[in-house]
Order: structure tokens, then sequence, then C-alpha cells
């Protein structure tokens, strides 16, 4: 099963809500930005920060919406992590 399929398995996300990030040499780099189906599920998600789903431990970050857009195009998860940390 695949990262998204787990995703998916645990909370409720909007179709086409996963983004999955890629590192500079284009490979996945296990970090994905998710749109949830309601708030409720968002809550739910944020509560599994530093828990696991199955054998994959988590940690789970608030991120807005044009962060999720900026992943989607194809910009680097850790330039919008270092702008959220020093900007």
């Amino acid at each position: 099963m695949d990262n998204e399929q787990t995703v998916r398995r645990v909370v409720r996300v909007l179709r086409g809500g996963v983004a999955l990030c890629l590192s500079q040499q284009g490979r996945r780099n296990g970090e994905a930005l998710i749109r949830f189906d309601c708030k409720e599920h968002r809550d739910l998600a944020l509560r599994k920060h530093k828990h696991h789903i199955g054998q994959r431990y988590i940690e789970v970050y608030r991120a807005s919406g044009q962060d999720f857009l900026d992943v989607a195009g194809g910009q680097c998860i850790i330039t919008l992590m270092s702008n959220h940390l020093y900007g």
C-alpha cells in the first residue's frame, strides 16, 4: 500500500487533496500536504502529531492553502517550511 492510500484510510481527504513532496532529485521524500474533507478530520490529524499510522511514525503540522498549491505545483517543501520557521 502506498503512502497516499495509508493516509486516506485514516481520515477523509478531499479529492485531489494529497500533494506528495519531492526531494531536489525528484524522488518522494516522505512528506505530504493534505487537504481534509472537514475541520474535524483536520483536527483529528493534528492530534496525531508524533504518533504512528500503522508502522509509520508521523509528524503533523498546519499549513496554508497556498502551501498546498505551491507543493502541488512543484515547489520544494524545504523552502516552504523554512518560510514558516523564519519568516
